[in-house]
């Protein structure tokens, strides 16, 4: 049997040719491996020379030692490495080796024949080690350009190989993604620690730059063994968070029990209970309108966010899980995926419909600085509360929650900063900073939300105290938004939109910094929304006749069309704006995106389009529209842990793209509804708990005599006059 795997062993290390070259009187392979393991032997004896420890350099030529003489752990040790994996030249730049093998290699060591004379190792484990690989595009396209560089013709030939008539997007390799990122999955034993891998390609990237003339820079992400997984703790944050959350879901459960026999109790105990009532809670995230108006919007706003998730999930998912990375190249030349691609729309459409409801909430509680303070009060109490629970839950208990083999690099995508930024997140200021500096970057939409609730309000006060004033302010501050955007875009060099292929190296984090998520650019959307809103309060009164909603709808669909694929070249790379234009449609495209919206909500809402208004009235936009907020925090985790625990690569392909859009799609509304459930509404019914105890308070019970009752007269003639639907005086 050894006679056999030592012929085995051979046959994978030598071509076919080369083993019939050989005599097979005169061969003789265990002479051969004998050789072989020899050669390697001396080379593991100087592997201290790159900076391993020593511990970790003896554990690796007892490994190999024991790999010769066929011991099933060893085997298993060097079995589950990464190797060249097949496809390098489709753009197969990661191997991930196996992960689960390597966690499960395992050996005692007795005092005979263990190698550790001085120290105390009872045992050798695998450990997995993730080593993030990034090929520098800059420096290989200066050595392609240049034709008297010592770049060998071969090399050259294989880039040409590679891209064929796709030559152009070597040029465009830095603005088509930040970096090119392959991936190594190593399995060295337990010895070894994060440390030693970091020296030891350390040592080894000036030698690949020195004689192999290859640019490349290595990140060791975490190295592990099965044991470290295990004994991993969370921290003592992490558990309160834990607990509270235990405690969450119970008072809801014993609420829910509680809630059918005290359903009708009109008392503060009975209506305090039911606020954490998973029952009523699940039936107001599920439940449709019964205003047309209200319907649309959420219809809108439910399609937007699933929009929103899938075009997220192209610049989220992984590129280190790509086995054929070249053919992004022929993806972006579809039509269709400039929908997916152009998803930064779906965003201003929810903004757009949360300014609505905003503006129509601050009607009803009535246009003065009272109701603006408590609107905003009441936005804040709602986010606030949310937003704090899952930048907890992020950084101190999902790091704990998994494993696999690139956990340790997704972990850290959105995370790296929040030691020092955390407190940016508490005062909802934290969209001022810059992308890379952020601390779980997805906050930001939360804080813009609340800082265009204080400005926008404020004017809505201003409009309904001094109309004219008020009209004033409103033109020109959505003006002003636009103008600054265009001066931003001209002085950064920014791009025109958010773009796959960017602008420039580097532009997509520009435009995120500068102006994806300031108040003082994306602002005009907010203040559309408040603007509509105080027209479609009256929206009753509007009357369309049949050829100007066939027209309009005309228009509207025409404009969404071209907003929609008003990206296709660009994306490309063939054809791209100059500075003026891309300023001028960054400072307009928003705006004019919400003008066929807000037709379509008064089509909708006054009846004139039935099919569409059915649509939009569907249950899942309902539902989806009120996770709104819990979406938008959640759905980036929902894929950064698909990546973290996927244990092989995948192959780019629209099939395979589909089925993991749809699972994200489905994983982040399961993840949404339960923390909706368990964490957002229980805080808006209590909020609204809250309104209703303090309007019950400020009642004033006038003294009649006692000989007269208090008669109700509903008055249903100046009701039907006025548009109300009920009327009470009391006489």
């Amino acid at each position: 049997m050894k006679e056999f795997g030592l012929a085995f062993l051979l046959a994978s290390f030598l071509s076919s040719r080369t083993c019939h070259a050989f005599d097979p009187m005169r061969f003789n392979p265990l002479k051969v491996m004998h050789d072989v393991e020899e050669v390697v032997e001396g080379f593991a004896k100087y592997l201290w020379v790159t900076g391993l420890s020593k511990p970790c350099s003896t554990a690796i030529q007892y490994s190999i030692r024991r790999f010769f003489k066929l011991e099933p752990w060893s085997v298993a040790l060097f079995d589950s490495l990464g190797k060249i994996p097949p496809g390098l030249m489709m753009g197969t730049f990661n191997s991930m080796g196996h992960y689960d093998e390597c966690l499960q290699v395992y050996t005692e060591l007795d005092n005979e024949t263990t190698p550790f004379k001085m120290q105390s190792f009872d045992h050798i484990a695998g450990r997995y080690c993730s080593v993030k690989i990034v090929f520098d595009g800059e420096y290989w396209l200066r050595r392609f350009s240049n034709t008297s560089s010592s770049m060998t013709n071969t090399t050259r030939a294989l880039i040409r190989y590679m891209l064929k008539e796709d030559m152009y997007l070597l040029y465009e390799m830095n603005r088509m993604v930040d970096e090119l990122p392959g991936f190594l999955g190593l399995c060295v034993p337990s010895q070894c620690t994060t440390n030693d891998m970091s020296r030891f390609f350390g040592f080894a990237t000036p030698m690949l730059r020195a004689f192999a003339k290859v640019n490349l820079t290595f990140e060791v992400g975490s190295c592990k063994t099965l044991q470290d997984i295990e004994k991993a703790e969370m921290p003592i944050l992490g558990k309160v968070l834990v607990t509270v959350t235990f405690l969450l879901v119970v008072v809801c459960v014993l609420s829910t029990l509680i809630q059918p026999a005290r359903s009708k109790d009109s008392s503060a105990l009975g209506s305090f209970l039911r606020c954490f009532s998973v029952r009523a809670n699940a039936r107001s995230l599920v439940q449709v309108d019964e205003d047309p108006l209200r319907r649309a919007l959420h219809g809108l706003r439910g399609i937007s966010v699933l929009w929103f998730i899938t075009g997220n999930f192209l610049y989220l998912h992984s590129m280190l899980l790509t086995q054929n990375m070249l053919l992004l190249k022929d993806k972006i030349k579809d039509v269709w995926i400039s929908f997916v691609l152009n998803y930064s729309l779906s965003e201003d459409t929810i903004i757009f419909v949360i300014a609505v409801f905003v503006s129509l909430a601050f009607q009803r509680r009535g246009p003065d600085l009272r109701s603006m303070l408590t609107s905003v009060s009441y936005m804040m109490m709602r986010v606030w509360p949310l937003g704090l629970f899952w930048m907890t839950f992020v950084v101190q208990v999902l790091p704990y929650v998994g494993h696999g083999p690139t956990w340790s690099l997704e972990m850290k995508r959105f995370t790296r900063n929040c030691s020092e930024s955390w407190w940016r997140n508490v005062l909802l200021i934290n969209n001022f900073w810059p992308r890379k500096s952020q601390c779980v970057e997805q906050l930001w939409f939360l804080a813009f939300i609340v800082q265009c609730s204080l400005a926008g309000l404020g004017l809505l006060t201003i409009l309904y105290s001094k109309r004219r004033l008020g009209k004033m302010l409103f033109l020109d501050t959505i003006v002003a938004t636009a103008l600054v955007t265009g001066v931003l875009t001209l002085v950064h060099e920014s791009g025109p939109t958010l773009l796959l292929r960017e602008y420039r190296a580097g532009a997509r984090h520009v435009y995120f910094d500068e102006i994806y998520t300031k108040i003082y650019t994306r602002g005009g959307v907010f203040l559309m929304g408040l603007w509509a809103g105080t027209q479609f309060s009256e929206i009753q009164n509007f009357q369309l006749s049949k050829f100007k909603n066939i027209l309009g709808w005309f228009l509207s669909l025409s404009v969404i069309a071209a907003m929609v694929h008003s990206t296709y070249f660009w994306n490309q790379g063939q054809h791209l704006p100059g500075p003026i234009v891309s300023a001028i449609f960054a400072s307009t495209h928003r705006l004019l995106w919400i003008l066929p919206l807000i037709f379509i909500i008064i089509s909708c809402a006054t009846g004139k389009a039935d099919v569409a208004a059915w649509i939009l009235s569907w249950r899942i936009w309902q539902f989806s529209s009120r996770l709104v907020y819990c979406i938008l925090l959640s759905h980036a985790y929902v894929i950064i842990f698909s990546n973290a625990v996927a244990r092989s690569p995948f192959f780019f392909s629209y099939d395979y793209l589909s089925y993991l859009a749809l699972h994200h799609i489905v994983l982040t509304m399961a993840v949404s509804f339960v923390l909706s459930l368990f964490v957002e509404r229980p805080v808006v019914a209590l909020l609204k708990f809250g309104k209703t105890s303090r309007e019950r308070d400020n009642l004033v019970i006038i003294d009649m005599k006692p000989a007269l009752d208090p008669i109700l007269i509903i008055n249903k003639k100046n009701a039907t006059a006025k548009g109300i639907k009920n009327s009470f005086e009391l006489k």
